[in-house]
């Protein structure tokens, strides 16, 4: 965070939207890793449902399973919203220097 405050405070729009964009990535990927994790322990549950009859493992089950929703949602949201606005952002430096090139 303190890193992107620097170079946005020093006007290195280009290198903070791809820091940004390689953050996201990492992102993604830790998304990713979360949603398969917990969308295993939710089948471990329910499969433990199916063999004991507990009531612990299938409410354990749904709320590993909301999560996995839950995650997959809020993750998605966040991770295209930031994706698309630097994508944007680079677009849009690449727009400036082209029209500046063009320019003189």
């Amino acid at each position: 965070l303190y890193e992107e405050r620097q170079l946005l405070k020093n006007g290195e729009y280009k290198k903070l939207a791809n820091v940004s964009l390689r953050k996201t990535k990492i992102f993604t990927f830790v998304a990713i890793l979360i949603i398969i994790v917990f969308s295993v322990i939710s089948f471990y549950h329910f499969i433990q449902f199916g063999n004991d009859g507990g009531w612990a493992n299938l409410i354990l089950g749904f709320l590993n399973w909301g999560l996995v929703i839950a995650s997959t949602v809020f993750y998605a949201r966040d991770i295209v919203e930031k994706r698309r606005t630097m994508v944007r952002v680079l677009k849009l430096m690449e727009a400036k220097e082209e029209f500046d090139s063009n320019r003189t």
